[in-house]
């Protein structure tokens, strides 16, 4: 009956079972009458829209840098981005669409003869024995060496994208508007068209195809060059395991005064119009998404210099306590993978954590928890009501914490004291195991960091879930950046839940349930 609802509905069900340890059934629906935000773009005279789900950032390359920027390695065009070689997939090419291009001088389009996307085009436009006008793309050593490709338009638009395993570039020819779409299925011609997650209608009643992210990776076959990047990155992690990387956004307050915060809070960023910003109850408000939006910053709950006037202004949108609120920031912003190298102390105040450095410049870490709790108190009366009650049942339970990095024990330590939990610590695997055995009869839950001296969190859980009489315990485990290849190796131990680490509300929410609090 299940699966053949499921099937239906266009779905796939998959069964692993292994005798003796359990089954893993894995359902995928498709993205059928919902509503999702996605990224308009556009190739040749056709739209396609990107979810927002799958879109990393937008990266536009100048025409005067196609030809430094991007490089070539095998058969395979990448362009280099924050010191990692990202692989490029050109719509076109992976659709089988023609491609044109306008000729800016005389605003007449022309097919695209182009084999590499770091081509330069011809000033000349040659007429073949049909009488069609093509191209030339000649990159002889007569030719002179300054690149004649300084239009606008010759520019290189390129959306980051992810899925999975998957981490390209996917080349477009325009970048168009961010939109919430109405998602509907595609006829049952085009289900075999691997492309697509579904169709939309557009305002102007056109019909734009939605792109699958990890099916285009497929066909333009990555799969074999993001398997090389996993096992030299695995390779990397195992020869420094102490630098464990976090994700990371990093802007400016004042020109001088550079900030980060933890990326997986950040729902999206906009550029906003200083105008339109209200002041209503003596608090900053834009008109949002139907809605008002709160907008702080960083001045109002730390000792830095106020935020500088200027006509247009960037707000990071964050998500906290399932309510969005802005944080005015001046840019660059931008979003970084970096190992925590942290001074706890020198520069840490209120509403920041520590510093670092980034790009050479000192840091603050900003937490934004903390700064909502300073600017917003009325959101977190339920939970100091919620630890009320936990302490009146006489419920106090006990959390097994085991991680290396002092700052992450540190924090991580206090978002659970906070909500009232009694927490054992441990600065490795080997360590929390012997408190285990010590006083496995006090404990509740069990939180563990993944990289870790002496044993290592994937260690330790194969410890206690290959041990009768601990076996029943439940681990989450905690990490920075949870891999595909660390979710599946902490699946065979019997890790019970992955969560991300300075992701508090996720985190406490996790443990919560499975206390059944």
């Amino acid at each position: 009956v299940v699966i053949t609802n499921i099937e239906i509905l266009g779905g796939i069900v998959d069964l692993d079972s292994t005798p003796g340890k359990g089954t893993i059934t894995q359902i995928k629906l498709p993205l059928t009458l919902a509503i999702i935000p996605s990224q308009i773009a556009a190739v040749s005279d056709e739209k396609y829209a990107i979810p927002q789900v799958n879109l990393d950032e937008l990266l536009r390359i100048p025409a005067s840098e196609v030809k430094t920027r991007v490089e070539k390695v095998g058969d395979a065009s990448v362009v280099r981005l924050r010191g990692e070689l990202l692989p490029l997939l050109d719509l076109t090419k992976v659709l089988g669409i023609e491609k044109n291009f306008i000729d800016p001088d005389t605003d007449t389009e022309h097919p695209d003869r182009r084999e590499n996307i770091a081509d330069r085009r011809s000033k000349q436009l040659e007429e073949t024995d049909e009488g069609n006008i093509e191209e030339t793309t000649d990159d002889s050593p007569e030719r002179e060496t300054e690149d004649r490709r300084y239009h606008a338009s010759s520019a290189l638009n390129i959306s980051v994208v992810s899925a999975g395993a998957f981490k390209y570039g996917l080349v477009v020819d325009e970048l168009l508007d961010s939109e919430e779409i109405v998602v509907k299925p595609v006829g049952r011609h085009l289900k075999k068209c691997q492309a697509y997650a579904g169709a939309t209608i557009m305002g102007d009643g056109r019909v734009a195809l939605i792109l699958d992210i990890s099916s285009l990776a497929q066909m333009a076959n990555l799969t074999a060059i993001t398997k090389k990047k996993s096992m030299q990155k695995a390779k990397n992690e195992k020869g420094d395991p102490a630098s464990e990387k976090v994700a990371l956004l990093t802007f400016r307050n004042a020109e001088s005064e550079y900030f980060a915060a933890p990326l997986n809070l950040v729902e999206r960023i906009e550029r906003i119009k200083l105008a339109d910003i209200e002041e209503v109850s003596n608090r900053k408000v834009v008109q949002y998404r139907g809605g008002a939006l709160p907008l702080y910053e960083i001045s109002q709950a730390a000792d830095v210099k106020p935020l500088p006037i200027r006509e247009q202004q960037e707000v990071i949108v964050f998500n906290v306590k399932n309510k969005e609120l802005g944080l005015m920031v001046t840019p660059p912003v931008d979003a970084l993978e970096i190992a925590l190298e942290i001074d706890e102390s020198t520069l840490k105040q209120s509403c920041i954590t520590g510093s670092m450095i980034i790009n050479e410049k000192t840091t603050l870490l900003i937490d934004i928890f903390e700064f909502m709790k300073e600017m917003n108190p009325e959101w977190f009366e339920r939970d100091v009501e919620a630890k009320k009650q936990l302490t009146k049942k006489g419920g106090e339970k006990t959390i097994l914490f085991a991680e290396d990095s002092a700052f992450f024990r540190n924090q991580v330590k206090s978002f659970m004291t906070d909500e009232g939990f009694i927490v054992l610590e441990a600065e490795d695997g080997r360590i929390a195991w012997e408190l285990l055995k010590e006083r496995s009869a006090n404990i509740d839950i069990i939180v563990t960091d993944l990289e870790m001296p002496n044993m290592d969190g994937f260690e330790l859980t194969k410890k206690i879930k290959s041990t009768p009489e601990y076996s029943h315990f439940k681990v989450i485990a905690l990490t920075s950046l949870a891999s595909e290849s660390h979710i599946q190796k902490g699946r065979k131990v019997g890790i019970d839940e992955y969560e991300i680490k300075l992701d508090r509300e996720k985190l406490m929410k996790l443990i919560k349930r499975y206390l059944n609090l």
